[in-house]
């Protein structure tokens, strides 16, 4: 579906089609898609008009408020004003407004967002109610997701991608909102039919500078939804003081030790975790198969959403059906070999909750394989390495992403924190992992925290094939 009207006098342009695109990727192009030229914060789009033209762009939209112009005889083109902050808004309507059919719930806070969507996404699916993801992990059904480059992906993207999974017989989708994605004006021009906000710690401060200003993002966009359903985790306490308070009685879902849905007593269990849940004036105990208390609460938070978005009445049961999403918290184990876990874990709250849920099902020791992205926050460093050495007994160095800095840099950055445990560098991050399932016994556990899901690692600007599942795969014998 493509409405060609918000082009204006390039609606008629012959080139267009049924399946005519709008790109802001000249190396996409197609024969008859639609080219927006738009002044980014990395590059200038404009650069690349003529490339468009010669791959077949039927039509083409450039910003021209600093009094830029194009022309070509063959090639209907128009400047707009302001086509940066206007692409959201131009994307929406092109795509034929698919965020108005589908309902969309939006899911923001530092930690959690990846599997909280995927639980989502499980319920509804196992409901009978078809439900797509747009995240970090992927994009698509739960059980079929691709690659996504972007937690949030950009404005075009976004609805190009609404608009596949409605043809795909998607009826809602639970979509992760990163603070970039809110910050970058990503999400404007999507209606949210309801929003999740799982908690709030440092994270991204090399983009927002300060944590006031990150927190203000995230709690700018769920109260900007308020009058829909808005699921809280009460148990954050910056959530639970300064968002709560603002979010209407008739609207507000909180989720926490005196929530709406209580949590207590989570435990540990051979098969998962354990709690009792208690809402609506019943109480019940559940298991799910899945580590951690922090995913105990990713899963109510999801359940929560499912029945005041969109309304579906589940029966708390549901939440032992749930399976866990790759990289989080996932497990790979032999008969004789140590309890090993993989997790996105990169913050460090993340961290330390990741390493408190893996000790508790640690009967021996607990090994670390910790790392730090390069060209990001570098004040985070040394609190990552006091986290992992404070709760682990022992640790391992290495490298996550180091992108375009020195790796020694950063891990020296790491070891200005105060570590108190045995602990060695191991920069390639294989020989690492090794090393510590190498070291460690049954009774032990091995958390490999830092890149999860991803399948890669960036070294200066070349990304490189690596998985963690892969190598421990190849450890193990699995």
């Amino acid at each position: 579906m493509r409405d060609f009207s918000v082009l204006g006098c390039l609606s008629q342009a012959p080139g267009l089609t049924a399946e005519s695109r709008l790109t802001c990727d000249s190396r996409q192009i197609r024969p008859g898609d639609v080219f927006a030229a738009a002044r980014g914060q990395c590059q200038d789009g404009r650069k690349y008009i003529d490339s468009a033209a010669a791959a077949g762009a039927a039509a083409v939209i450039y910003e021209n408020d600093d009094g830029f112009a194009w022309h070509n005889a063959n090639v209907p083109s128009l400047g707009v004003a302001h086509l940066s902050a206007r692409l959201p808004e131009l994307a929406d309507g092109f795509y034929g407004r698919p965020s108005s059919r589908l309902g969309i719930i939006g899911i923001t806070g530092t930690n959690g967002k990846s599997s909280t969507a995927f639980y989502i996404a499980q319920l509804l699916s196992g409901a009978g109610i078809p439900c797509g993801i747009v995240g970090t992990v992927g994009n698509g059904f739960p059980d079929h997701l691709e690659p996504s480059p972007n937690t949030t992906p950009g404005p075009v993207e976004i609805q190009q991608e609404l608009l596949r999974q409605e043809g795909m017989g998607a009826r809602w989708v639970a979509m992760e909102v990163s603070s970039h994605g809110i910050a970058q004006g990503r999400i404007n021009g999507l209606r949210f039919r309801g929003t999740v906000f799982t908690n709030v710690s440092r994270d991204h401060l090399d983009f927002h500078k300060t944590f006031e200003a990150y927190f203000d993002v995230k709690k700018g966009f769920v109260l900007g939804q308020r009058e829909h359903p808005c699921v809280l985790n009460a148990a954050d306490p910056l959530i639970r003081s300064r968002v709560i308070p603002e979010v209407a009685p008739e609207n507000r879902v909180t989720v926490g030790p005196e929530g709406d849905y209580a949590v207590s007593d989570i435990r540990p269990s051979g098969s998962g975790t354990s709690f009792r849940l208690a809402s609506g004036g019943a109480s019940r105990v559940l298991t799910v198969p899945l580590i951690g208390a922090f995913n105990v609460y990713n899963a109510l938070q999801a359940f929560a959403a499912v029945r005041h978005c969109t309304g579906t009445e589940l029966d708390p049961g549901a939440l032992e059906t749930l399976r866990p999403l790759k990289g989080r918290m996932e497990i790979f184990r032999t008969g004789n070999s140590p309890l090993c876990l993989v997790d996105y874990a990169h913050t460090p709250d993340g961290l330390e909750k990741a390493l408190t849920a893996a000790r508790a099902h640690t009967e021996g020791k607990l090994i670390s394989v910790v790392g730090c992205g390069g060209d990001r926050d570098r004040g985070k460093r040394p609190m990552m390495a006091e986290i992992a050495s404070s709760l682990s007994d022992h640790v391992y160095f290495t490298d996550d992403n180091p992108r375009t800095e020195d790796p020694e840099q950063i891990i020296q950055d790491m070891l200005r924190g105060r570590i108190t445990c045995g602990n060695e560098v191991i920069h390639d991050r294989a020989a690492a992992i090794r090393k510590a399932v190498d070291s460690a016994g049954p009774q032990d556990t091995v958390l490999v925290a830092g890149k999860g899901h991803e399948e890669y690692q960036i070294v200066g600007t070349e990304k490189r094939h690596y998985s963690d599942q892969e190598t421990l795969r190849g450890i193990l014998g699995l």
